[in-house]
């Protein structure tokens, strides 16, 4: 019997988490959007293969997106990104940045 939708975003919830234990080194954690969440289901998810094919896609789409990102050091002010869609193809998003430590300081003092 194939997975149902709400199956499968549960899966994919599952799999950002071990993505986002092997990010800690990097204090960077990854969120998907649901236009990303629709587009890899649609595109990638094949009920044949059941979660197999989901753990590929998010290899190639969020994980080879992020390692080049980091390399290129893009992401070094960044602590979470959002990857979503655009034009039928999944981008970062950076949607919180690291609070430098002056700033955090400041504030507590304040």
């Amino acid at each position: 019997k194939p997975l149902e939708k709400k199956e499968v975003e549960k899966i994919l919830d599952l799999q950002v988490k071990e993505v986002n234990e092997k990010l800690e080194e990097w204090e960077i954690k990854v969120k998907l959007h649901k236009s990303f969440v629709d587009w890899i289901i649609e595109r990638e998810y094949k009920p044949e293969f059941g979660a197999r094919s989901l753990k590929r896609a998010l290899q190639k789409h969020v994980e080879d997106l992020l390692a080049e990102e980091l390399i290129k050091g893009t992401l070094k002010d960044v602590d979470t990104v959002e990857i979503r869609v655009r034009s039928d193809k999944p981008y970062l998003k950076p949607v919180k940045k690291k609070e430098k430590l002056e700033e955090a300081l400041l504030k507590e003092s304040s």
